[in-house]
């Protein structure tokens, strides 16, 4: 839906230019085009591994972000991940 797409973009460039930021992977119901009207966007934050140190040592491994949201209720579910993390549940999920 249009209101997501919106949401997605905003925090992309709102974090676009942050030390360690390698990519933002949209997943669960916009990344299915399952989503409602009133859904959050769910997101993995890739960062290098010196910013996955700095954040996970701080216990910082999900957060919301409401900034620059504009549909009621709307926001963007954060969970932290680093390439070697993605790898390592690669390996578990699929061990062949």
């Amino acid at each position: 839906m249009e209101q997501h797409e919106r949401a997605l973009a905003a925090y992309v460039e709102s974090v676009r230019d942050t030390p360690g930021t390698l990519a933002v992977i949209a997943v669960g119901s916009v990344a299915k085009g399952s989503e409602r009207a009133d859904s959050d966007v769910d997101v993995y934050l890739v960062v290098d591994d010196e910013r996955w140190a700095a954040e996970t040592a701080a216990g910082r491994y999900a957060w919301v972000d409401r900034r620059g949201l504009d549909y009621p209720g709307s926001y963007i579910d954060v969970k932290l991940a680093s390439p070697a993390y993605l790898a390592a549940a690669k390996v578990r999920c699929n061990p062949a």
